[in-house]
């Protein structure tokens, strides 16, 4: 697993979010940002994004 230098969950979001669901939207951010850095810019090669890249996106 991957770990990534900024949050996963924007603050403002997780204040909605009870337990359970913050726990799926993590799991969820987390696999995408995964995705992102190692497989987002280029699948068939295994070519992903830098991290600045990633927290962009996903943001």
């Amino acid at each position: 697993m991957t770990e990534f230098g900024f949050q996963l969950i924007p603050k403002a979001t997780e204040d909605y979010l009870n337990d359970k669901r913050r726990v799926i939207y993590e799991t969820y951010r987390r696999d995408f940002a995964e995705w992102l850095s190692i497989f987002g810019k280029n699948p068939d090669r295994v070519d992903g994004y830098a991290e600045d890249t990633v927290k962009r996106t996903m943001y």
